[in-house]
């Protein structure tokens, strides 16, 4: 089940997302990935990836995989 945290500013979470997805390195580094887009989150779920964050930023919600938020 994915933990789902609503980040209202620009605090150390979002900055964690940030590097997570635009530097290679730290992404190796902490042994994660970063997918953006409905349908590829779905593929990764289907495909027994495990997700850990889940971070959207408008209000509009879609339904991603086995009900995870």
């Amino acid at each position: 089940m994915v933990k789902v945290k609503h980040i209202p500013v620009k605090n150390n979470d979002f900055q964690h997302i940030k590097v997570i997805k635009l530097n290679r390195y730290k992404r190796h580094r902490y042994g994660k990935f970063f997918i953006e887009g409905v349908r590829n989150i779905n593929a990764a779920i289907a495909n027994g990836w495990e997700i850990g964050f889940s971070y959207t930023q408008k209000q509009k919600s879609y339904q991603i995989g086995p009900k995870i938020s």
